[in-house]
Order: structure tokens, then sequence, then C-alpha cells
């Protein structure tokens, strides 16, 4: 039996911040890591897709949800969110990868309980324009109610990222001197920074670090470009890691 409306569990959840004596030694500051590896699908991913897809059950009329299916696009950590958050929440999630994922990414994605997992494109681009145009309008014919899950860019996602910063302050008392956050399409970067935000004079002082792998860099472009800029391509041998836009 599906869990009511008003039951619907968490698909995330509160992480530990721990003191590194190592890193800090060698930083020579204190550092402190969030283990969002600690997480049901082992990467901060949880926060942001679990809390889309609740947003929507939650909003969704209960009579229509048995026919909720939810899609994303991705190689990597998001599909395998959108997929233990809906078996979570006993919703099903097809995933679209491009071909260059890996066999042993396919088969977590089969593992934790993907309805389907379908190879497109060589990149996450092509992948997830081939899932919005194609697979979703396939999913409409057979009676489906199919709900497309960006990996990153949505408002939801955001503020389900934004639980970092709001969990930070909470166990440290303070803010830190800064937060240093990794940034492919930039969801983690928007929701830490929107995080910040709520927080208010909690958070005064606190800046946010955002470090992109080269070759998957639209942030920096864009910032030394002072407009929002798209990469020709993305060079880095992590090739669903970034978006060609941030």
């Amino acid at each position: 039996m599906s869990p009511s409306q008003d039951h619907l569990p968490t698909p995330w959840r509160r992480t530990p911040l721990i003191h590194s004596t190592t890193l800090s030694k060698s930083a020579g500051c204190e550092i402190y890591l969030k283990l969002e590896n600690l997480q049901p699908s082992g990467s901060f991913k949880s926060r942001g897709i679990g809390n889309l897809l609740l947003s929507h059950l939650r909003s969704s009329d209960p009579s229509s949800r048995s026919k909720i299916h939810f899609y994303s696009s991705s190689g990597g950590n998001a599909g395998l969110a959108c997929v233990v958050a809906a078996v979570s929440l006993s919703a099903p999630a097809t995933i679209v990868v491009p071909l260059s994922t890996s066999s042993f990414m396919i088969g977590k994605l089969r593992d934790a309980g993907a309805s389907d997992v379908i190879q497109e494109g060589t990149s996450w681009y092509e992948a997830d324009h081939h899932l919005k145009t194609v697979v979703i309008a396939e999913a409409e014919k057979r009676g489906e109610k199919p709900v497309y899950v960006p990996p990153f860019d949505a408002p939801e996602i955001w503020d389900g990222n934004a639980t970092i910063t709001s969990e930070i302050l909470e166990d440290l008392g303070q803010a830190p001197d800064a937060v240093v956050c990794s940034v492919g399409g930039g969801g983690l970067f928007s929701g830490i920074m929107q995080g910040r935000e709520m927080a208010g004079e909690k958070a005064r002082g606190l800046k946010v670090l955002a470090v992109e792998t080269e070759g998957a860099d639209s942030l920096n472009l864009s910032v030394k470009e002072g407009k929002l800029s798209t990469l020709p391509a993305i060079t880095s041998i992590a090739t669903t890691l970034g978006a060609r836009t941030f």
C-alpha cells in the first residue's frame, strides 16, 4: 500500500558535520566535513531531488497518484537520487542516461529499483533532450502522468539543498568563515546561497566558494564574460558532471 498523502516519508536525512584533524592541519585552518555521502542515495542529491518528488506528491490529488511516474536525465548521482527517493515514496522512476554512462552506474540504477534505464546521446544535454521530447511524450500516450525531474534546475531542488546551510549553522552554533561547494549545474550552490539568505543575521559574514571542474566550468565562463554563457562542449572526462549553461 502506498503511504498516504499526509504521511509521506522524507526521502533524505540530516547528516553529521565532523571536524577533520588531518585536513585542518594541512589547510592551516579548521575544516569541517558535511557527510552527504550518508544520504540514502549516497550524495547530497537526495535532498533536492527528494524534496521535488515529495513536494509534487503532496500537492497531487491522492486519487491520481497511482499514475504518477517520475522521469529524470542523469548519468550519475541525480538519477540515483531520483530512483531511491521514488522507491521510498512508492512511485516509479525511469532514468535516461548518455551513452558514456558506465555499466557500473547503470547497474546501480537498476539495483536501486529503477523502472527502466534508457541510454541515449553522447552527453547529458542530449539525454535530457531525448527524455523531454520522446520518452515523456510516449509516457503520456500510455496514460501515465509523467513528472520531469531535472538534475538541478528547479526551486524545489534548491529548497531541499538549502537545508544543508541551516544544519551547518545549527551544528556549529555560528556562521563559519566559508562554505566550499562543488558546482556542476548549480543546484547545490543555489541551495546553499538560498539557505544563507534565509538565515539572515545568523549567516552574517558567511562566504561561499564555488569550485568547478575544468572542462565543465560554465559558471566560471559566465562570471568572466559578465553574462549567462554556454560552453561549446563539456570537455571534462566526467561527461555527466556539468551543464553547458549554468
